[in-house]
């Protein structure tokens, strides 16, 4: 069992004009740069890809966690994800939607969309944001 609160932090190295921003964080250096789609130079990926990354990662950890649990044995396969900046109610702009699409293939596929159900009313990133996160799956019949 966790104790809460836990805390998590991280530092980002100085920065300056040339817009990319730099985290050295426990042995692992990352970069963000701003997007194309925002005429920059897309020489890293952009605070965008990022915030889409950390709700499908936290979504496929806790999966992961829970899943080792159960006696469920399946295979993901061909995952993407889209996007969809737009404007609030109150104009400001803001990730109105995220959508996470995956083939699955599962010795037992009822317990498997329920674990993806439960997964994701759990998963404490998409709970913590007011993005609407959809997940789209797809049944494949294919050995695991």
């Amino acid at each position: 069992m966790f104790h809460y609160p836990i805390n998590f932090s991280f530092k980002i190295k100085d920065l300056d004009s040339s817009n990319l921003i730099v985290l050295d964080s426990n042995q692992f250096n990352v970069s963000a740069d701003i997007p194309v789609e925002f005429n920059g130079q897309g020489r890293a990926l952009s605070p965008e890809d990022y915030y889409m990354f950390s709700l499908v990662t936290c979504f496929f950890t806790t999966f992961l966690k829970l899943s080792s649990q159960k006696n469920i044995d399946f295979k993901i396969k061909n995952i993407g994800c889209v996007s969809v900046l737009d404007r609030g109610e109150d104009s400001k702009p803001f990730v109105k939607n995220v959508t996470l699409n995956f083939d699955f293939s599962s010795n037992n596929s009822v317990d498997f969309k329920r674990l993806v159900d439960f997964t994701k009313d759990n998963c404490f990133i998409l709970n913590s944001v007011k993005t609407n996160f959809i997940i789209d799956i797809n049944e494949i019949h294919e050995s695991i």
